[in-house]
């Protein structure tokens, strides 16, 4: 019998596929007390304590210090990226997230694995968990969790937010906002199949029972925009890591907030505290400022599916399958409401999410199913009266007004010479990074960092050309995910480029998923 090898392959595809939400074995090391107990074999990355890392963020005004996020160990790691190989910042210990991560006073029997980390300001960030369902609270600063005033209108059932204080009871300090809410989607929504949604469930599992309904799941993308938190939840059903994946309909969670008081204080919208997405799978979301305008963009990845495996292939595949339409849903900050949605057709979004450049013109997202990247441009969305402040529906930014590539026509990354096979591995991006008019995206199966270039100048009209953006360079930056290169480092993931100027240490900073999980620095030529 012909053994099969790339079991991790199956692991790393569903992190990717479902936005970081299920975890890598452990490295070796405990994170415990500050230090990083692993040592990593590539001499420019730094070992984590477990496989898989789904994140991390830059501190603003900071060029040398990120968060790094782990899963397996359930840790939140501050790294110095000043030098390479990065190594653990001395003046900041690790934080374990505890049992009680919302310090309700209940340990849950589901652990709160961290997904993701969303860094706002050096005082404030936020950790999306999934299993347990919440946004966390932290302090990059200090590496310590925030205490906020969580409270719940009167006007509420209690059904609705069965994580949260009682409506009307007044407020209660946590360090963690439960985004297990009553999602009630209109009575002729369908599921990813094509079904009635309420034929999913039976009656005695709706969270309203007038109404059919289901409890949200799988946070998976957090953005601070104006007063109010949005949260994206992905909503996943039956079936998962099956070709046909069910997704119930997406959603965007709404809390009003105000971290301008001490304690900080948040509770669900009155206004809109539910928003419905128009795709299923919204993995991540993004704020963004223009002209005088405050929006969330919402990745909207689709409804994604795994591939079977081929017993004629060495390793075990799990690639994307792209089962419904992807699109990029835009939301009004200031009324709540979905203004516009900018299709991409069956993409398979990753969920790392939309990449913006500094400008706010050029909005970059990866896909799951390919070498494939998809761009939108943003500058529509400055139109006047282009945008109107209520819609009945959303206004639909197609390609003749805001997309660039999408799925018919997206920006392919090359192949890498030697690159993982395209029968097991056929393309997944990690990440995505802007520097001013280049980005850097990360790809998962051939292990590689493309750069390409966008020129804007001349404040060119929208959509921009795809003649604008040219392919700058290509960096082997891990193995490929093949079957002989199962002891070595692959699979890289989220990336940044280090913001600011500075004479010295690497210029890009990039997590790989296995055989163990790292954080890498590296100068470009």
């Amino acid at each position: 019998m012909r053994r099969k090898v790339g079991i991790a392959l199956l692991v790393a595809s569903c992190c990717v596929l479902l936005g970081g939400k299920c975890g890598g074995g452990d490295g070796g090391g405990g994170g415990d007390g500050g230090s990083i107990e692993v040592v990593s074999t590539d001499s420019r990355c730094a070992a984590l304590p477990s496989a898989f890392p789904p994140g991390f963020g830059f501190v603003p005004g900071d060029d040398s210090l990120i968060w790094v996020v782990t899963f397996g160990d359930r840790s939140l790691i501050p790294i110095d990226v000043s030098v390479v190989p990065p190594e653990h910042a001395a003046s900041i210990a690790t934080l374990k997230i505890p049992d009680d991560s919302d310090g309700d006073g209940k340990v849950d029997s589901r652990a709160p694995f961290p997904d993701d980390i969303h860094i706002v300001s050096p005082d404030l960030a936020f950790v999306t968990m999934s299993s347990y369902e919440e946004v966390m609270f932290f302090s990059p600063a200090t590496g310590e969790l925030i205490e906020v005033d969580i409270s719940v209108p009167a006007t509420f059932a209690k059904a609705d937010n069965p994580g949260l204080p009682d409506p009307g009871a007044g407020a209660e300090s946590r360090t963690a906002v439960s985004t297990t809410t009553c999602v009630k989607p209109p009575p002729d929504a369908l599921d990813s199949r094509g079904a009635p949604f309420a034929d999913s469930l039976m009656p005695s599992r709706w969270c309203d029972p007038a109404t059919p309904s289901y409890r949200s799941k799988f946070t998976s993308g957090a953005a601070l925009a104006g007063d109010h938190l949005f949260v994206s939840v992905s909503n996943l059903g039956n079936d998962t890591g099956t070709p046909d994946t069910q997704y119930l309909p997406g959603a965007v969670l709404v809390y009003a907030v105000d971290w301008s008081v001490d304690p900080p204080t948040l509770s669900p919208s009155e206004l809109a505290p539910v928003l419905i997405t128009t795709g299923f799978n919204p993995s991540h979301v993004t704020a963004l400022e223009v002209a005088g305008r405050s929006f969330v963009l919402v990745t909207v990845s689709g409804a994604i599916g795994v591939a079977e495996d081929d017993p004629n292939t060495d390793e075990i595949e799990a690639a994307g399958i792209a089962n419904t339409e992807a699109s990029i849903d835009v939301i009004d900050a200031d009324t709540l409401e979905i203004v516009a949605t900018i299709p991409l057709g069956l993409a398979g979004l990753s969920p790392s999410g939309l990449r913006v450049d500094e400008t706010g013109r050029i909005g970059v997202v990866g896909g799951v199913i390919g070498h494939q990247i998809y761009a939108v441009d943003l500058k529509p969305l400055a139109a006047d009266p282009g945008l109107p402040g209520s819609v009945v529906e959303p206004i639909v930014l197609d390609g003749g007004d805001a997309v660039i590539f999408d799925a018919d026509d997206p920006l392919l990354i090359p192949s890498r010479l030697g690159g993982a096979p395209a029968a097991s591995c056929p393309g997944s991006v990690g990440g995505v990074a802007f520097d001013g008019n280049r980005f850097f995206v990360t790809e998962s199966c051939d292990g590689t960092l493309t750069e390409f270039l966008v020129d804007l100048t001349g404040d060119p009209p929208a959509p921009v050309a795809v003649e604008r953006f040219k392919f700058i360079d290509q960096l082997d930056i891990t193995a490929p995910i093949r079957a002989d290169t199962l002891t070595e480092p692959r699979s890289p993931g989220a990336v940044a480029v280090r913001p600011g100027a500075f004479a010295s240490g690497p210029d890009v900073v990039f997590l790989v998923g296995q055989q163990e999980g790292l954080v890498c620095g590296i100068e470009l030529p």
